[in-house]
């Protein structure tokens, strides 16, 4: 009798454990999976944040290209009209100083 009930305990005891280790792995698995997602969600975020900004800075630059540009131009013409001496060579940058504190700050 003694013989069956230890039997009886360590089956016990053996399917216990196994259940146990059984719902663990299922757990390990789904926290993977939780974190898996989590990652990819943060990445895609990040991804998306630099893209946005990426663009922003795209403008910007572009702004300032075109407000440089505006500002060569003016002393071209300047200079061809006869407005400013040739000795000067270029303009105060004022105009385009002005047109980028219109464009605003970078992002």
């Amino acid at each position: 009798l003694a013989a069956d009930m230890s039997a009886a305990i360590e089956a016990l005891r053996k399917a216990a454990l196994e259940e146990s280790q059984k719902a663990l792995a299922e757990k390990c698995s789904e926290l993977r999976g939780f974190n898996e997602r989590l990652r990819d969600a943060a990445l895609d975020e990040v991804r998306e944040s630099i893209a946005q900004k990426c663009a922003e800075l795209r403008v910007f630059s572009e702004k300032i290209r075109d407000a440089a540009l505006e500002e060569v131009h003016l002393v071209v013409a300047a200079a061809a009209s006869g407005e400013i001496s040739s000795r000067c060579g270029a303009g105060s940058g004022a105009g385009a100083a002005r047109a980028l504190r219109a464009q605003g700050s970078p992002p």
